[in-house]
């Protein structure tokens, strides 16, 4: 992990980190926090961007490629997620952040993966999270009258 709270760490550069999964042509779903975040959800910024890479052999070998590019937390299969990334790629959305375009778990996802590994962190931001995917839905359903 790096970060500001990490003494002598460098900042967090997400695009910088997904500029080099994509460099590399990973496929990959962003998860977890960061992944909140980029859909506009109020929750506090991490040290650290958590992704699920596609498991063939051809990808596992571009993504260790692109790991010598930065720092990364890698869940093959995050909480929640048996079928890994197949199974988040089905939900996941193309964001454009800065200059880099990033495939990100849908909100629904991310709280499913949050509520399913109740670490303390996770149960913290729920509430947030909850609240905002509520906010998300109405808007969509306003927009559909």
């Amino acid at each position: 992990m790096s970060g500001p709270d990490r003494p002598g760490g460098p900042s967090l550069n997400p695009a910088a980190i997904v500029a080099a999964l994509n460099r590399n042509q990973v496929r990959y779903v962003i998860i977890g926090a960061f992944a909140a975040i980029a859909q506009q959800a109020p929750i506090p910024a991490t040290r650290d961007i958590d992704f699920t890479p596609e498991t063939s052999q051809e990808n596992l070998a571009r993504l260790s490629r692109a790991l010598t590019d930065g720092e990364f937390d890698i869940s093959f299969r995050p909480s929640g997620f048996a079928g890994g990334y197949a199974e988040l790629a089905l939900n996941a959305h193309r964001l454009r952040i800065g200059e880099v375009e990033v495939v990100v778990a849908d909100l629904a996802d991310v709280i499913r993966s949050k509520e399913s590994a109740g670490r303390t962190k996770d149960l913290r931001v729920l509430p947030l999270l909850y609240r905002h995917l509520a906010g998300r839905r109405a808007e969509r359903e306003a927009e559909q009258e």
